[in-house]
């Protein structure tokens, strides 16, 4: 199966990978591949997040932060930044059989990139708070291990919050039960795991939100 889907991804990709060239461009592909399969967003956000391997800055490119700009995440990547576009795409269409839409480009002509960002967001917000309600309430138990959640918090936050984007994301190395986030400006966060309730506490010990909180 996983040999299928690779060739079905090289047919679907092939026109893309082709013709455009241009950073800007895949997005707006991505973007609107995104909103076609929105219904099935949450499912691929998870499968990504749990079985790809990929940093939390890389998952921040494929779901948050696509406008970021190369000096700000060059030290959390393994690719080029396009390459992250073309595996959103992949992931999409393996568990969607939904090929990347075709654009008529000079209807973006006047579109930033920043525009671009915008809109992933609006997209992919409510397909991971979507996700997240679903593991707090115990509906996805794929999220057991608080590390794996630890990073879709620190996506989350990306996601809300893309000009200080999460570049770090792990356990704390002395409390297994708090989840310590970094953020490009070297601002941390940390989540409390305090049975089974998520909570944000501030960099005093202070509970500041329930994460049920944050994601409605």
């Amino acid at each position: 199966m996983k040999l299928l889907c690779i060739i079905l991804i090289s047919f679907a990709l092939v026109n893309v990978l082709v013709a455009l060239d241009d950073y800007e461009n895949l997005v707006c592909i991505t973007n609107q591949h995104m909103f076609n399969t929105r219904a099935y967003l949450p499912k691929v956000i998870e499968n990504i997040v749990l079985y790809g391997g990929y940093t939390i800055v890389e998952l921040g490119l494929m779901f948050a932060v696509p406008e970021a700009e190369d000096k700000d995440v060059e030290d959390y990547i393994n690719k080029q930044k396009i390459e992250y576009q073309v595996t959103a795409q992949e992931k999409i269409w393996c568990l969607t059989l939904t090929g990347a839409p075709q654009i008529n480009a000079g209807e973006f002509s006047n579109v930033t990139l920043k525009d671009l960002g915008n809109r992933r967001r609006v997209i992919t917000l409510e397909a991971i708070q979507v996700l997240i309600r679903a593991v707090l309430r115990g509906n996805n138990r794929n999220f057991d291990n608080f590390y794996d959640l630890c990073r879709l918090i620190g996506l989350l936050r990306s996601i809300k919050n893309p000009g200080s984007f999460i570049v770090l994301a792990d356990l704390d190395p002395k409390d297994a039960r708090v989840c310590d986030l970094v953020d490009m400006n070297r601002g941390v966060s940390f989540y409390y795991n305090i049975e089974g309730n998520i909570w944000e506490y501030d960099d005093k010990g202070i509970p500041k939100e329930l994460l049920f909180s944050q994601v409605q």
